[in-house]
């Protein structure tokens, strides 16, 4: 039987849904690996991949704006010589001589278009192919496409994959990844030595690899699969109310928090806003009490680490470690988490740190024209200085000012600087109040005008933004009036701090921004995909920004979308998988949506004409009739993963228990039986999985 966590895994992808994850092509959109490589042909767009190998992966960082050789390259590259993938036997035996690559595009590099954790590719020398998981912006999710003949002398063609194949081990309809200590890949200094008796470098990329780039790829599979989830809480958590304008607002008031959460940057602000506290959050929890009452299940990208299978296992994949089982989830997300990490992760996520610190610098712009009111307090401060034989002096400050309404503000810390240096130096300031803390760092210089005045640039310690209040009010100037005299320690200096609310004027712009959406002029806030890019130039520009906004990879239009395949359609096929039908009729329903295509993995022997196909199923009897067997078995005893997989009867709204006990199953067991050789099946019955005749292969 099915264990508890799988089968909390099972139940979750059965009840929840899974946005923009059915069909092999996408319904809107283009993929970033489309974007990237296509060029214009006519009226409209052609892919464009350059061989070999590392000239695509320059292609790749050219491609972004910004990318410099001395800053690092924003791709991490693994090498796997025999992993669990369908390219795993492509290099039989010459595995190591031919280990397949996969990559990861994990930085933004300072390009104006969402590219970190949205590019995965997979390739395989000697199948002459590239897997390809690229995130489409529009659709909301990654596709999967590959790109064939790709060889020297031969024009690559990329082709959209088998979607309903590639989530049965792609559970999270995105990357997976293997836990720590990766031992399958050239991170194992084992499997690396191996490498290297082929190789100083392949295709440009280094045996010898830096643990720190296994961190790297990991991390980056993680947040990739964590897109979907965002997408989920932004489409289906607003969507709680008949009142369509509700749910628009709902949005409206989550676009607002992630703005507040990302240029804060403090672990927790204070979410003032009427848009935030009567709309957003009482709707959101009422869509998760009724949607995800257990709390909102998140699939994970991980999938057991394994040691390196030798060349002489035929077969070396463990059944318990096959991605092709159901695995547990990452989480179960409650409520109030949720809204934690969905708002700090959609701002890393689907939003740009270029337009982030433009939104700040158009904000300090208007304060200082005067279309924002500024507040300031007064106070005092204390200095101290200190000089230690590292030739590095300290000054410590301590200051107090009383806002309106007797409350305290304290702010203190440390400013150091090189002995000798002309500038005060910088530093880590804490500023506490009642209501919470904020951490800054300081940039200490002489008033430019008075230099009897030491003046302090603040900025928020995790993105250099303007420094805030754990309120949000940002903090404009904070200045210390120095006497002509060296002060003595400890004694008392005038202080200003200038604050302004201008996250007021941010709100102002998407209560703007919302009234365009009821009046049918944008669908930023309607059940569509998060749209980043678009959300910060409609914002942007309602605060007075007239800039085009300048995407450097655009969609392309026109570009040819070529399908995998197209199923084989027999009477009866789409029935429901309880009614009755031939075993034929079964095998379709249940098998043709991996085993119709003429690919090597896995085998196609439901590809091609009738005759074709029988005398395919034969050749294939012995190992479909042990495949199918593992349903009578518990996990523990499984010689194999069973098939159909019991991720793949999910994914198409079919239960694992159903189909273990159900008509379909014996129907189609007696059909196979019956293809095989009657004087050998009691034979093969007993032959351990690897002995048993080759199925069709391609």
């Amino acid at each position: 039987m099915i264990t508890r966590c799988l089968l909390l895994a099972l139940l979750t992808l059965l009840l929840f849904p899974r946005l923009g994850t059915s069909g092999d092509l996408p319904q809107s959109g283009y993929s970033l690996f489309d974007r990237i490589f296509s060029k214009p042909a006519g009226k409209g767009y052609v892919h464009d991949v350059p061989y070999p190998f590392e000239d695509l992966l320059q292609r790749i960082e050219h491609r972004l704006p910004g990318y410099a050789p001395d800053t690092g390259s924003p791709l991490v590259k693994v090498l796997i010589p025999r992993g669990r993938s369908l390219q795993r036997e492509a290099a039989r035996p010459r595995y190591y001589e031919f280990p397949r690559i996969v990559v990861a595009l994990d930085q933004d590099s300072k390009t104006p278009a969402l590219v970190k954790n949205r590019l995965f590719l997979g390739y395989q020398e000697k199948s002459q192919s590239i897997e390809v998981i690229s995130y489409n912006e529009a659709a909301g999710r990654f596709d999967f496409q590959i790109v064939e003949d790709y060889a020297a002398g031969k024009t690559p063609r990329v082709r959209y994959a088998n979607r309903s194949l590639c989530t049965s081990c792609h559970q999270n309809a995105a990357t997976i990844f293997a836990r720590p200590r990766w031992r399958e890949s050239n991170f194992n200094n084992q499997v690396a030595e191996r490498i290297a008796a082929y190789h100083k470098s392949y295709h440009g990329i280094e045996v010898w690899a830096d643990k720190g780039d296994a961190a790297r790829f990991d991390f980056a599979t993680d947040q990739a699969g964590l897109l979907e989830a965002y997408q989920r809480v932004w489409q289906n958590g607003c969507d709680a109310s008949a009142d369509e304008n509700r749910n628009r607002a709902c949005r409206a008031g989550l676009f607002l928090a992630v703005l507040q959460q990302a240029i804060a940057a403090i672990p927790r602000p204070k979410y003032r806003s009427a848009l935030i506290e009567q709309t957003l959050l009482p709707l959101l929890q009422q869509s998760w009490q009724r949607r995800w009452p257990d709390g909102m299940p998140v699939p994970s990208a991980d999938i057991d680490d394994r040691e390196p299978p030798t060349e002489a296992d035929p077969d070396p994949l463990n059944p318990l470690q096959d991605p092709l089982n159901l695995r547990p989830l990452l989480a179960n997300w409650s409520y109030k988490p949720a809204l934690r990490r969905s708002i700090q992760g959609i701002g890393e996520q689907f939003l740009l740190y270029q337009d982030l610190v433009y939104l700040n610098k158009l904000l300090v712009q208007q304060i200082g024209e005067g279309r924002v009111p500024r507040q300031t307090l007064r106070g005092s401060c204390s200095l101290e200085f200190r000089h230690a034989a590292t030739q590095i002096e300290w000054t410590y400050v301590d200051c107090s000012f009383v806002n309106a309404g007797d409350t305290r503000i304290t702010v203190e810390g440390e400013i150091s600087k090189p002995d000798g240096s002309t500038e005060p130096g910088q530093g880590k300031l804490l500023i506490t109040g009642t209501a919470g803390w904020a951490r800054v760092q300081a940039f200490a210089s002489l008033d430019k005008t008075d230099k009897d005045r030491l003046r302090l640039d603040l900025r928020n310690t995790n993105r250099r933004l303007a420094a805030r209040l754990w309120d949000n009010r940002i903090i404009t100037d904070f200045a210390i009036e120095l006497p002509v005299s060296p002060p003595q320690p400890g004694a008392p200096l005038d202080a200003s701090l200038e604050l302004s609310d201008d996250l007021g004027a941010v709100e102002a712009a998407i209560e703007s921004m919302l009234a365009d959406a009821a009046n049918g002029q944008h669908d930023l806030f309607d059940r569509n995909p998060i749209q980043g890019a678009r959300l910060m130039q409609a914002l942007l520009k309602k605060l007075g920004d007239e800039r085009a906004y300048a995407d450097l990879l655009p969609m392309p239009h026109g570009l040819p979308q070529v399908a995998q395949r197209e199923l084989a359609a027999l009477a009866g096929a789409e029935h429901d998988p309880a009614s009755a039908g031939s075993a034929l009729q079964v095998m379709y329903r249940f098998c043709a949506g991996c085993h119709s295509g003429n690919a090597p993995v896995p085998p196609g022997f439901l590809h091609g004409d009738s005759a074709t196909i029988e005398a395919r199923l034969h050749q294939c009897a012995p190992r479909i009739a042990r495949r199918l067997s593992m349903w009578q078995r518990d996990a523990y005893q499984w010689q194999k993963s069973p098939m159909p997989p019991p991720a793949s009867l999910t994914m198409n709204q079919v239960d694992p228990e159903w189909w273990r006990n159900s008509e379909a199953l014996r129907k189609l067991q007696d059909y196979i039986r019956g293809l095989l050789p009657a004087a050998s099946a009691a034979v093969l019955e007993t032959q351990n999985y690897e002995q048993l005749p080759q199925c069709y292969d391609g």
